[in-house]
This record gives C-alpha cells, structure tokens and sequence, in this order.
C-alpha cells in the first residue's frame, strides 16, 4: 500500500483508497521488487541509501559525510528523505547522528542497485575514509577496513589488515588473561588474609 501511495497509482478518498484508472499500474511481485521500488522514487538522492548500504545496516552521519559527495544541507535533507520514507531511523541529531536501515532487507535492495564496479570503487573510498580520518576505529575495528579493502578487490591491503586483526586479537587475549591473573592474585590474597585476621581474634 506504502509503495502504490507513493507512486500515486493509489489515492485517498475519504475513508478508502482508489485508483488511479488514468494510470498504468505496476504492482510489485515480491517485497524486493517493492523495495527496489520506494528506492527508484527516490533517485535524486538515490547515492544517499546507497553509501549507506556499503557501509552497514547501521552507519554514521560523520562517516556518511565524509562520503557522501553532496553538500551537509543536501545530506540532512536526504536524511530526512529517508526517514519520512520510513527506510532508515535516526538515533541522535547530526553530526553526532546514527542511523539504522529499518529492516536488513532495506540495506540489501539499496546495496543491489550499485553496479558491481561503482561497489567496488564505494568500498576502495571508504577504506581510504578509515584509513585517513577516523584512525581511531582503524586501530580499533581492523576487521572494518579489511572488509572494505577485500569488498573493493584490494586483497593484499585487506590481508595487511587481517594481520593488524590477529595482533589485536593476541593483544585482548593477553590483556584478558592479566586482568585473569590479578584477579585470581586478589582472591587467593583475600583467603590468605582472612584466615589470618581470624586467628588474630
């Protein structure tokens, strides 16, 4: 229904809807079809959910920006787009800003409509966006870049990557097993004291 008032092949008419007999209407065979749909009626910022997509069924305004290759008052406005298309929620005001695909299903039919070769390209400049600005999440989420990298076809980069990943990897583990072993240090300390304490009284 969503997807026919969109369209306007379905109009409101009181308490019911009509439609439009003037009008070739196509309805959509299967919930991607309709999805694909909503997404095509929205092509002026069609690039907008696309990005998106390639960057996960969650992703944020500061990442999203530094992508985007629209201005910040288009971006916001396409936003908004999206969410009164009820595709995406937003948690937060921008810049500070997250927003979320309302179903995974969604992130898939904006991720279908990318040509296999502009993925790759999206995926090559959003790795080289973590890489260059958001070097904090680089350390912290390498596996994030690799999938980029590997997603864009730059497989001996994405394995550097993976490499950073088992270090970091080794690193929490070791990290894990000290906090472990001083935990461990506390309790037999605490035996040891408390008895002694009791002997004293």
């Amino acid at each position: 229904t969503k997807t026919l008032l969109e369209s306007g092949d379905l109009q409101e008419s009181g308490d019911h809807y009509v439609i439009d007999q003037s009008r070739a209407v196509v309805i959509p065979a299967t919930l991607h079809d309709s999805l694909m749909a909503r997404l095509d009626r929205l092509a002026p910022i069609k690039d907008i959910p696309q990005i998106g997509a390639a960057l996960g069924r969650e992703f944020s305004y500061r990442l999203l920006s530094a992508i985007a290759p629209v201005s910040e008052a288009a971006l916001r406005e396409a936003l908004d787009q999206l969410i009164d298309a009820d595709l995406i929620y937003a948690r937060g005001e921008p810049p500070d800003s997250i927003y979320t695909f309302k179903h995974a299903l969604v992130q898939q039919a904006a991720y279908d409509c990318l040509l296999r070769s502009k993925r790759r390209q999206l995926h090559a400049r959003i790795a080289e966006v973590l890489e260059q600005q958001f070097t904090e999440t680089t350390e912290t989420q390498p596996e994030l870049v690799a999938h980029h990298l590997a997603q864009a076809g730059l497989f001996e980069r994405a394995i550097v990557q993976n490499g950073r990943i088992e270090v970091l990897v080794a690193w929490r583990i070791a990290a894990r097993a000290r906090i472990n072993l001083s935990d461990a240090s506390a309790a037999v300390n605490e035996n040891l004291i408390e008895p002694a304490a009791s002997r004293l009284m």
